[in-house]
């Protein structure tokens, strides 16, 4: 189980690398939320919790953080 989370989070950095960059942190940015969601996944095999509602508060951070980038937003 252990090679199989090894091998999705080298081919999860893999892509996020090939996005384009959207601000100067962004992979990392990006690379994180994917982290966190696949945590709050875990957690919740265990702890079923609202799932929904606490992977769109991680995808909504992220967009902010996009957002910022935009013409008339605050650039990093």
């Amino acid at each position: 189980m252990a090679a199989e989370h090894g091998q999705l989070l080298q081919i999860l950095k893999q892509q996020c690398e090939s996005t384009p960059v959207r601000y100067k942190s962004y992979h990392r940015d990006l690379l994180e939320t994917l982290a966190q969601v696949l945590s709050i996944e875990r957690a919740n095999r265990t702890a079923p919790g609202n799932v929904v509602q606490q992977i769109e508060a991680k995808c909504e951070a992220l967009a902010e953080l996009v957002l910022k980038d935009l013409p008339g937003g605050t650039n990093r």
